[in-house]
């Protein structure tokens, strides 16, 4: 039979919950601080080095961002050996 919790004990159960956490988002802090039409310019190398990752920043940010959205969010542009990420809203 299901139980009623009080607000206090759902925190407690969730916060108590031992899973997976998010991991942040690699530059979010300085892509929420962009105002719209700025943009940020990570090189290829400063890429590879802080993310690990195999995924493209273009792929990578738009299933963080771009894809649940109706409005696009950022835009993602390769130019020589960096990526330009613009801020759209």
């Amino acid at each position: 039979m299901p139980q009623i919790l009080t607000q206090k004990e759902v925190t407690d159960l969730l916060g108590s919950k031992v899973g997976r956490r998010r991991k942040a988002i690699f530059f979010g802090k300085e892509i929420e601080s962009l105002k719209k039409g700025e943009g940020l310019l990570i090189t290829h190398k400063e890429w590879k080095d802080t993310t690990k990752l195999k995924t493209k920043p273009s792929t990578y940010y738009y299933n963080k961002y771009n894809k649940d959205s109706k409005n696009k969010i950022l835009s993602i542009a390769s130019v020589v050996d960096d990526y330009l990420l613009t801020k759209m809203v």
